[in-house]
């Protein structure tokens, strides 16, 4: 966890080098970490949106930057100092991706946060390295148009060579450069509507009075996309049971789930609860949802913003996945832990924290997950197995390995309950560039025996 930090600081700048050195000290996510120091901070609007801007955009951009500062020092096998590093990518990173910030403000202003922290030295090495910056400045953005290459492209579009090969590898027919390049834009805002509160064409009336642009998602049925919300309006809205903030993908995972008015529902994996509360919905708010969570912290939340949301059919549990035993219900949802590679929109720090052995280790627990989880489900039921990564691994590869192990459960096609065009070979299938939404997986699983 980050430690508290000095809110009485009024230098954007000098509070994003700290947060940025502080999450390398930590497992801390950015953007919890950018939400929770906004909570108490006292910057402007203008400042607030320009400390959020570079700390994001270092996260998401950190490969580009180090290579393009190390391109720019004298002596490469230099190791740079947490924070002149952190001064040098919020200055590179407002030279190459924000036209609108003078080139000498970006400059002194980083120069002078290492003076003050590190000492003159140090500053004068930074001043140097951005300098070099500014006199090529034009070569430097060029030379990120060039994706030829293997090397070119990780530079490019700052994601590891190790990820881009495998993903090359397992969709070849798949538009690497737009893929890629998606992952690298802000989410949009996409809201599911609480159906018990209003109809759809209701919510969007509502939206179109408070003068909100909107449009309804291209793929689930009750999903609407909001731009340029308010927060505190956001907050309104679901403090008045209206909807609450899901993915288009997760709630597609619901709708593959499908499940019938008056069933009982297990969500194995649930907090922070968006599809629990999709799956309420969908039944409104009939027969009982079982949301499990390994936390009791999260569980506790859960169960608060179920009672907000109104729906009174969500029970909560704590307990680890592994010691749900002896209950049986007509459908279960394991939204299995993942790698996360398909939300790195919102998550950018992730394409830092994975590796190839990580992977490893994660199919590793999903076939133990799904192996158990299937046990819960009564016969004749329905089990989906989904994730929030594109990985083949973690997807059909787990999947296939359990419908091989299990001859009691079957593949039901995706098609006969979502939209083909986020289906493929029976599974749901999501990729950003494609559908606009995360990348995302679903397979829908029935017991026969």
């Amino acid at each position: 966890m980050l430690k508290t930090h000095d809110y009485s600081s009024s230098n954007p700048r000098l509070t994003a080098v700290e947060i940025l050195t502080k999450l390398e000290q930590s497992d801390a996510y950015v953007d919890r970490t950018i939400q929770a120091y906004l909570e108490n901070a006292t910057f402007s609007l203008r400042d607030k949106n320009l400390f959020s801007e570079l700390v994001r955009g270092c996260v998401r951009f950190r490969l580009t930057l180090d290579t393009i500062i190390k391109e720019h020092l004298k002596n490469k096998e230099i190791s740079l100092h947490a924070t002149v590093n952190n001064s040098l990518r919020i200055a590179v990173y407002q030279l190459v991706f924000l036209s609108k910030i003078p080139a000498n403000a970006a400059v002194n202003e980083s120069v002078q946060i290492v003076k003050r922290k590190k000492g003159i030295f140090l500053s004068k090495l930074t001043n140097a390295v951005l300098r070099s910056i500014v006199t090529n400045l034009d070569s430097v953005k060029l030379s990120l148009k060039d994706t030829s290459t293997i090397e070119t492209f990780s530079k490019s579009l700052s994601f590891p060579i190790w990820m881009i090969q495998r993903f090359k590898t397992q969709f070849p027919d798949n538009d690497a450069n737009s893929f890629f390049s998606s992952l690298n834009q802000p989410s949009p805002l996409n809201l599911r509507v609480n159906t018990q509160r209003q109809s759809i064409d209701e919510f969007q009336q509502f939206l179109e009075e408070k003068k909100l642009s909107f449009q309804k998602a291209q793929f689930s049925k009750n999903t609407i996309v909001v731009s340029n919300i308010p927060m505190d309006l956001l907050k309104e809205f679901m403090e008045n049971q209206r909807c609450f903030v899901q993915d288009e993908s997760a709630s597609l995972v619901v709708e593959l789930l499908s499940p019938k008015i008056g069933a009982s529902v297990l969500d194995v994996c649930a907090a922070p609860g968006g599809k629990s509360f999709s799956i309420a919905d969908l039944q409104k708010n009939t027969g009982k949802v079982l949301s499990n969570d390994q936390f009791e912290v999260k569980t506790s939340l859960l169960h608060k913003s179920a009672l907000q949301m109104g729906y009174t059919s969500i029970q909560t549990n704590t307990a680890d996945l592994f010691s749900l035993t002896g209950v049986f219900f007509d459908a279960v949802l394991l939204d299995v832990p993942c790698s996360g590679l398909g939300v790195i929109r919102k998550k950018p720090d992730i394409k830092w924290r994975r590796t190839t052995e990580s992977l490893r280790e994660l199919q590793q627990f999903q076939m133990k997950a799904i192996e158990h989880c299937a046990g819960l489900v009564k016969i004749g039921g329905t089990f989906v197995y989904s994730t929030c990564t594109y990985d083949i691994s973690e997807n059909e590869e787990v999947v296939e390995w359990f419908l091989q192990k299990n001859s009691n459960f079957i593949l039901e096609p995706a098609e006969e309950y979502l939209p083909s065009a986020v289906c493929k070979k029976g599974y749901l299938r999501t990729f950003t560039h494609i559908h606009g939404c995360d990348s995302a997986f679903g397979a829908r699983l029935k017991r026969i025996g």
